[in-house]
């Protein structure tokens, strides 16, 4: 739900002021920063079943393979 909230007052927030794209992508990136901790905050914690750990760990990999991808598209 975070996400959501967080993509809709970008949406918001640039019809307002019109910012320029690299303004959003930078936004972007602050709130993926946030899913990162989420990620670490919970494969961090010892009392998880190993399943689950499994499918954090899955998810977390892909979100930061596609941040990557979504940065080197941007700086370059």
């Amino acid at each position: 739900m975070g996400a959501a909230v967080h993509r809709t007052w970008l949406n918001v927030r640039d019809a307002v002021n019109g910012r320029e794209g690299r303004m959003v992508v930078s936004e972007t990136e602050r709130g993926e920063d946030a899913v990162f901790q989420n990620y670490q905050d919970v494969l961090n914690e010892s009392e998880r079943p190993t399943d689950l750990r499994a499918f954090v760990q899955a998810q977390d990999a892909m979100f930061k393979a596609s941040h990557d991808l979504n940065h080197e598209m941007n700086t370059h």
